[in-house]
């Protein structure tokens, strides 16, 4: 988690599931943040606030407009914008090739809003005399696709070293998501989708894995009912995923073990990476399993598993 500029702010990390919503409450102290109150909602089979977002997968719905700090932005373009959302986002990304993901997807493609049980535990904050947390929503695996791909030159497009020679040019942001939609059969929005660098497969190739949020993500909807039923619109900070903010951490405790190393050794970082600790993360949960192979700050693997029991 980010550190917050103002020590008393107070933010609250929410995630949903079809079966319940969790959130916690904290605030950034000296030694780190401390959580304050945590939240668990069965979900309402039913919205009393409104029907489920029935909008066709790959239509486009209106968008709202949200304030963070000084920038006003929509639900759409808050989604994975943490400090791991970006991540090989940028212009010279090589074009990929591969399979796309068979994963298992939940079967329900209606967006399912929560926004009933968001605005009780927000209720429940001010009560307790927490007004107006920043809300940081994580989406659960349920609600997401993945797809890993090997990245290679572009054909078609080059460009002239020094010596006269030609070279291939990597492929640039609109390349890539164009890609991932052809590796999939879900329909993916280009602000709903994030790369996480992978370890290289082969010499030369870089591979990556993509996070896209499902047509039936309940965030957007749910913070379009917030904000039409309360007065003081909902302080959304952003949205992640679950498969980046698990990363993330994973990848902060290997780097703080690097620099404890380096520290020790008084070796530079780059040095110190040689021997950069391995970190295996399993998230066991009643629809699916999640496992991230990490070394240093290297995602070598991912799986969800589908559950069988």
């Amino acid at each position: 988690m980010k550190r917050t500029a103002n020590p008393k702010e107070t933010i609250l990390g929410v995630s949903a599931s079809s079966r319940r919503v969790h959130a916690v409450l904290v605030h950034d102290a000296p030694d780190g943040p401390v959580v304050l109150r945590h939240f668990v909602r069965d979900r309402s089979k039913t919205d009393p606030f409104s029907a489920p977002d029935s909008t066709p997968e790959g239509s486009v719905v209106d968008e709202i407009s949200i304030q963070i700090g000084d920038h006003p932005a929509s639900d759409d373009s808050l989604f994975l914008q943490s400090e791991f959302g970006s991540m090989g986002g940028g212009e010279e990304i090589a074009e990929f090739g591969g399979q796309a993901s068979t994963e298992y997807i939940a079967p329900n493609k209606v967006a399912d809003p929560f926004a009933h049980e968001l605005m009780e535990i927000l209720k429940q904050c001010e009560d307790a005399g927490f007004h107006s947390p920043r809300i940081a929503f994580a989406l659960a695996s349920e609600h997401l696709g993945t797809v890993s791909f090997e990245a290679g030159a572009m054909s078609g497009s080059s460009d002239s070293d020094a010596d006269g020679k030609k070279k291939k040019k990597g492929a640039g942001k609109n390349d890539l998501v164009a890609q991932v939609k052809a590796l999939t059969k879900d329909a993916v929005s280009d602000s709903k989708l994030t790369l996480i660098p992978m370890r290289h497969r082969s010499a030369g190739d870089a591979t990556h894995l993509a996070v896209y949020a499902q047509p039936n993500e309940p965030v957007s909807p749910t913070v379009r009912t917030v904000r039409e039923r309360r007065r003081q619109a909902p302080n959304v900070a952003l949205i992640d995923t679950e498969v980046s903010l698990f990363f993330g951490l994973a990848r902060a405790i290997g780097l703080r073990a690097m620099t404890k190393i380096a520290e020790a050794s008084g070796l530079e970082m780059d040095e110190s990476s040689k021997g950069a600790p391995t970190t295996l993360v399993v998230r066991a949960g009643v629809e699916d399993t999640l496992v991230l192979f990490i070394q240093g700050d290297e995602l070598v693997h991912f799986e969800n598993l589908r559950s069988i029991t």
